[in-house]
C-alpha cells in the first residue's frame, strides 16, 4: 500500500470537509431560511453555549500536551489560539452569554440545561481528541470545527468577535483572525516534518 504524500493527504481531507460544509447543515439552513422560531433558535444557542463553555477544558488538554511533547514550534500556535478563545476583553463564552441574556436566559438557567445527544456527542468527541491525541491533532480538530463555521462564508457580527454563517459566500470576506494565521502556521509545521 502506497503512502499518500502529505500535501495530497491534506487536500483529500479538505475535500471531505467541504462535502460536509456547515451552511448546508439543516440547522444553519433553517436559520438562514427563517424556518426556526425565536424560541427554537434560543434553544439551539443554549446547546451552542453548553459546547462552548467546555473550550477551556479542550485548550487545557492541548496546552498540557504541547508542553509534555516539548513541541516548541507548535507552542506559540497553541498559545495564540488559547488567548484568542479565552483571553482578552470578551471570550467566546461571554459572547454566547450576551446573546442568551438578550433572549432572557441567565447563565444559571443555561448551565442547568441538559445537552442534546448531538451536543453531548460533540463535546465528548472534541474532549477525547484533545485529551488523547497530540497537541497538533487537538489544534487541528478545533481548527476544523472553526473552519466549518467561518472561513468561506462567515461575516462579522458588528458588536462582537463572533461570526454568523451566511449563504452569500461570493461576497463574504475571508475571516481575519489570528486562528487563520495559526492554522496556516500549524500546517507549515506539519509539512516541515
Amino acid at each position: 500500500m502506497a503512502v499518500t504524500p502529505p500535501d495530497a493527504f491534506v487536500a483529500e481531507l479538505w475535500q471531505v470537509a467541504r462535502g460536509l460544509w456547515m451552511p448546508d447543515h439543516p440547522w444553519f439552513k433553517g436559520i438562514v431560511d427563517h424556518r426556526w422560531t425565536r424560541e427554537q433558535i434560543i434553544l439551539g444557542e443554549i446547546q451552542h453555549y453548553l459546547r462552548v463553555r467546555t473550550n477551556p477544558i479542550f485548550f487545557g488538554y492541548i496546552v498540557t500536551n504541547v508542553a509534555s511533547e516539548r513541541n516548541y514550534d507548535l507552542m506559540d500556535v497553541v498559545m495564540e489560539n488559547f488567548m484568542e478563545e479565552l483571553g482578552g476583553e470578551r471570550t467566546h463564552v461571554d459572547i454566547m452569554l450576551q446573546f442568551l441574556e438578550e433572549a432572557g436566559i441567565t447563565r444559571e438557567q443555561a448551565d442547568r440545561a441538559d445537552p442534546a445527544p448531538g451536543t453531548l456527542a460533540a463535546i465528548e468527541m472534541i474532549r477525547s481528541g484533545c485529551q488523547n491525541r497530540t497537541a497538533l491533532e487537538g489544534v487541528a480538530l478545533l481548527a476544523y470545527v472553526e473552519a466549518m463555521h467561518g472561513d468561506r462564508t462567515a461575516r462579522p457580527l458588528a458588536c462582537s468577535r463572533s461570526w454568523w454563517v451566511t449563504t452569500d459566500s461570493a461576497s463574504a470576506p475571508p475571516r481575519p483572525t489570528s486562528s487563520t494565521r495559526s492554522r496556516t502556521r500549524a500546517t507549515a509545521i506539519v509539512r516541515s516534518r
